[in-house]
């Protein structure tokens, strides 16, 4: 056999051969590639909690003969995926010059456009800026009565574009982040064409241990909400509402 056949058979036998650890070592690379290189921060929870102080009070400029006056501590709940959160709070009892009890609910949903000033980091503070659309619906409502024939029911709901700034961080074993913004909204009472202006700031803290048993583990927040819907015709729905929340549930 010619010198020249007899090399390249040896360097094709020896290629070959080569082959399947050289195939090994690319997928060891890749596998230590995927578990040291972070992913961008995931939020994902259902929590349950309580809300110590929700206050529904009326705005100066509210005209109505016997306002709700509301100052009480609630049920809440939420949900988060991702960029998108769901929250809701719930409450009945006696206020002051209502006879019959009055049911408190407020909730809504948020949703999330995160702007990141660095690449995802392991054990770096990240800052950021976010965009957000707000949905938000504030309830008081009483069973009427002769005393109450002045009250008018509540159904305050808000649609709205805000901005903000936060930061975030994560580990390999825990991630946060923290949210402060403000919004502008229009607000409507009952989804009527009775049509009011609103603003408000909403901000939420969260610690997740996201894998503490397989893709399992635990989420805390703190939840801010503070809002004024004035209306300028039909001054009896002018609202401000204010509420303080804390949740804990579980990440998926």
């Amino acid at each position: 056999m010619p010198t020249y056949l007899k090399t390249l058979l040896l360097c094709g036998l020896l290629s070959f051969s080569a082959l399947p650890l050289y195939a090994q070592v690319l997928g060891e690379a890749s596998s230590d590639d995927i578990r040291e290189r972070p992913r961008e921060i995931s939020f994902r929870s259902i929590e349950v909690g309580i809300t110590p102080f929700a206050s529904l009070q009326p705005l100066s400029s509210n005209t109505a003969q016997l306002p709700f006056v509301i100052t009480r501590a609630t049920l809440s709940a939420l949900a988060r995926l991702d960029n998108t959160m769901l929250y809701i709070d719930y409450s009945v009892g006696n206020i002051t010059n209502f006879p019959d009890a009055v049911t408190l609910v407020s909730g809504g949903a948020k949703f999330d456009f995160d702007f990141f000033f660095l690449p995802p980091t392991l054990d770096v503070l990240r800052p950021l800026i976010c965009f957000a659309t707000v949905a938000d619906l504030v309830a008081a409502s009483t069973t009427p009565s002769p005393q109450t024939a002045g009250t008018n029911n509540l159904s305050l709901a808000t649609v709205g574009i805000g901005a903000g700034i936060g930061a975030a961080y994560q580990s390999k074993t825990w991630i946060t982040q923290a949210k402060v913004e403000g919004y502008i909204a229009i607000a409507s009472q009952g989804f009527s064409p009775v049509v009011g202006f609103g603003s408000g700031i909403v901000g939420d803290a969260t610690v997740q241990f996201p894998y503490l048993l397989g893709n399992i583990g635990l989420a805390f927040t703190y939840r801010f909400r503070t809002s004024a819907m004035n209306f300028a015709t039909n001054t009896q729905f002018s609202y401000g509402f204010l509420s303080h929340t804390l949740t804990a549930g579980i990440t998926f």
